[in-house]
């Protein structure tokens, strides 16, 4: 898998559309290089969204312990 750097590097060339940019792409040498650039384009978004999803469930478990930490603080008051 390409780094995200790769990724955004190759899909920089793509955009410019021109062939002179492809000896600056990562996939340069791949046979059907915008096909394997959205595999992995596809491939970097989807680990993304779910890192942030573990992330967001991470931090409403962080925050459910917080308020029963309070909670707990304040019945011991």
């Amino acid at each position: 898998m390409m780094t995200d750097n790769e990724i955004i590097k190759a899909l920089e060339c793509c955009l410019i559309g021109e062939v002179s940019f492809c000896d600056k792409c990562p996939v340069e040498n791949c046979i059907d290089c915008q096909r394997e650039l959205l595999n992995q384009t596809i491939d970097l978004i989807k680990l993304l969204k779910s890192e942030k999803e573990a992330l967001i469930a991470g931090q409403e478990t962080l925050q459910k312990a917080l308020v029963e930490k309070n909670a707990e603080i304040e019945r011991l008051k």
